[in-house]
């Protein structure tokens, strides 16, 4: 889940206006990722975002994730072992009232921690103010065009502190439009809902925070060295995808979910644009 909240809270996405996407008005585009690694250099990797309707797939070279808000289910795929397991709206359920369970146990060690790392857990925990993280957007001045789209600079502050510099293109149909990921945003409604304990919390103000942005981020390079991932947007095209993209591959074994899959992560919280 890790893996997927980090991955998909890059793709993305999108969340307002009306939901009326037909078979042939799907949407897949890829986008490349540069991040450090050990050794001191920097490895590139390629993901794929398929949407359509109700349905997403995301594909990284370490897992492939379906969400399908109509079954509110959601498939994480192993594709070098060849197994999958599956996330539904009962485990977010269970893993809510689990959640509360340990609610009160978690209260007291709270009472014992420093300010700020007590603010953090209990935002995420939806215990504290909840309050999101203010987003603003100064533009640069400058436009370029990458990989074919033609895009506007601005950086990104959070809290007031500068946080990455976005190339950033205006929402369009020729490019990615907001009702493009809906679907999502129904899709992580419904589990937030059936957690019980993240309705308000996370899901919320993630989908909040992404109404702000101006556009969608055709590049996005953060501003303190060694720290997240540099992107670009490689390709986007429209037209009918077949629906066995959004299936299970034959001959894949089906696994219960690790030990803390659900806990770990959470409900997915919607893609950062």
């Amino acid at each position: 889940m890790k893996v997927f909240a980090r991955k998909t809270a890059w793709m993305c996405a999108a969340f307002v206006g009306a939901w009326a996407v037909s078979a042939e008005a799907g949407v897949v585009m890829t986008q490349q990722t540069t991040k450090p690694d050990r050794s001191g250099g920097s490895t590139t990797e390629t993901h794929t975002t398929m949407i359509d309707g109700n349905r997403m797939k995301t594909v990284t070279p370490q897992i492939a994730t379906i969400m399908d808000a109509d079954k509110g289910v959601m498939v994480l795929m192993n594709p070098t072992a060849k197994t999958y397991s599956e996330i539904t709206e009962a485990d977010m359920k269970r893993f809510g009232a689990q959640l509360e369970a340990r609610r009160g146990e978690m209260q007291e060690r709270l009472k014992s921690m420093p300010p700020e790392q007590r603010k953090r857990i209990e935002d995420m925990m939806g215990g504290g103010a909840g309050k999101p993280r203010e987003l603003k957007f100064e533009r640069l001045g400058d436009k370029k065009a990458i990989n074919g789209f033609s895009c506007e600079m601005y950086r990104v502050l959070e809290d007031a502190a500068p946080k990455e510099e976005d190339c950033i293109a205006p929402w369009s149909a020729s490019i990615l439009q907001r009702s493009d990921f809906e679907g999502l945003r129904k899709f992580a409604e419904n589990m937030a809902k059936s957690s019980g304990v993240m309705a308000a919390g996370g899901g919320r103000q993630m989908f909040e925070q992404f109404d702000k942005y101006p556009g969608f981020p055709v590049s996005r390079r953060p501003l303190e060295a060694g720290r997240g991932e540099d992107e670009q947007l490689k390709s986007v095209k429209r037209g009918s995808i077949p629906a066995a993209k959004f299936a299970v591959p034959a001959g894949f074994a089906k696994k219960p979910l690790p030990t803390g899959a659900v806990g770990g992560g959470g409900p997915p919280h919607g893609p950062r644009p």
